[in-house]
C-alpha cells in the first residue's frame, strides 16, 4: 500500500515538473550600426556608426529551439537599444494597437537556428512604449527591407542602417533562451524524476524489509 501510494506522489510530482516546462520566452537578436538612409536628423544620444541592437522576446508555448516558429502574436517586446544603452525603448506591439505590419515569421530548423524571419514586422501606429531614457516621444519601428528602423518625435529623427535589408536575412539574427526563461527540456525532466522515484522506492523497499531501519 505504501509503495502504491509513493508510485502515485510521483507520478503527480512528475507531471507538476512537466507541465512548469512547457515553456520558455526566446529572445532574437539583430546587432548593426547606425547610419542615416534619409535627411533626417539622429535620434538623441546616437550617433553615426554606434551600436544598434534589436531584441525580440517571444513565447510560442514550446520547451524547445528545434523547428519551432514564432508569430508576430507571439511577441513580448521589441527593444531598440542604441549606442551601448545611451538610447534604448522597449515597446509591447501586442499591448497597443497591434502590429501595422507583420509579415512572416521566426522560423527554425530541426538543429535550433534561424532559417526564416519576417520580411515586414512594423508597428508605426499608436505604438506601445512601455519604456524609454530617451528625451523624444519614439512613435515607430520597422523591420524590412526599405526604411530607417526607429523614429521619434513624429518623425522628425530616426536611426537608420547601412544595409536596410540586412535585418531579413536569417543569418544576421541570433536565437536563444532568455536567461529567466530558459528550461530544461522535459525528456530531461522526466529521467531525472524517474531516477528520484525509483531511488525513493527502492529506499522505502528496504526500510521496511530490515526491521533494523
Amino acid at each position: 500500500m505504501f509503495r502504491a501510494i509513493q508510485l502515485a506522489v510521483c507520478v503527480a510530482v512528475m507531471a507538476v515538473m512537466a507541465g512548469q516546462s512547457q515553456a520558455g520566452v526566446v529572445s532574437v537578436t539583430f546587432l548593426s550600426t547606425a547610419s542615416n538612409a534619409t535627411d533626417r536628423p539622429h535620434v538623441d544620444n546616437v550617433s553615426l556608426g554606434d551600436q544598434v541592437k534589436v531584441v525580440i522576446a517571444m513565447d510560442n508555448g514550446g520547451s524547445t529551439l528545434i523547428n519551432q516558429t514564432w508569430n508576430a502574436s507571439d511577441v513580448l517586446s521589441v527593444t531598440f537599444e542604441f549606442n551601448n544603452g545611451a538610447h534604448k525603448t522597449v515597446f509591447d506591439p501586442n499591448g497597443g494597437n497591434g502590429f501595422s505590419t507583420d509579415f512572416g515569421s521566426f522560423v527554425t530548423d530541426g538543429s535550433g537556428q534561424l532559417m526564416e524571419v519576417p520580411s515586414d514586422w512594423t508597428d508605426d501606429s499608436n505604438v506601445n512604449a512601455i519604456s524609454t531614457n530617451s528625451r523624444q516621444t519614439p512613435n515607430a519601428w520597422y523591420l524590412n527591407p526599405v526604411n530607417d528602423k526607429y523614429f521619434t518625435n513624429d518623425g522628425s529623427f530616426s536611426v537608420g542602417i547601412p544595409d536596410a535589408a540586412s535585418n531579413t536575412d536569417a543569418s544576421n539574427w541570433t536565437i536563444s533562451f532568455d536567461s529567466s526563461g530558459a528550461v530544461p527540456e522535459p525528456s530531461s525532466l522526466a529521467v531525472f524524476g524517474i531516477g528520484m522515484c525509483v531511488a525513493g522506492v527502492r529506499a522505502a523497499r528496504r526500510r521496511r524489509l530490515d526491521p533494523k531501519q
